[in-house]
């Protein structure tokens, strides 16, 4: 029995039959056409998908995945779904960059020695100022 399995036709040589969703029909036959849906793993005969047997030759030899009506619907809802978290998660890592850069900026500020004798030197010289002006005026 012929089947699309992910992009490629499989021949299956086993004794158990595959049913049709749609019309119910047992397939045993070899050559039997049928889509299985990539999602639910349904079968489905291509008399009952009004597919033509180029169709189903075309289906069944390219890499796309194929899905029955009520799964394409699902999978299109969480591409949908998807693409948003995608965009969102992409907002999220910039502002977390961002982020990062900026605590960098000020880790290496914070820590820059040279700075750190400056700000020490200026606190001693502004507190010394001070006391002398404290001093004068006592």
């Amino acid at each position: 029995m012929t089947r699309r399995n992910r992009g490629t036709s499989v021949v299956v040589m086993n004794e158990e039959p595959w049913e049709c969703k749609i019309c119910s029909t047992i397939y045993k036959d070899p050559n039997a056409k049928l889509l299985e849906c990539q999602r639910c793993k349904d079968h489905f005969c291509i008399k009952c998908l009004n597919k033509s047997k180029p169709e189903y030759d075309l289906l069944s030899k390219s890499d796309s995945m194929w899905f029955c009506v009520p799964c394409r619907k699902i999978v299109e809802e969480h591409i949908v779904t998807d693409l948003k978290i995608e965009a969102r998660c992409k907002e999220i890592m910039a502002n977390y960059e961002q982020r990062i850069q900026l605590l960098e900026l000020a880790v290496d500020t914070k820590c820059d020695e040279t700075r750190v004798r400056e700000i020490v030197e200026e606190s001693i010289i502004k507190n010394s100022c001070d006391k002398d002006n404290d001093q004068r005026n006592s």
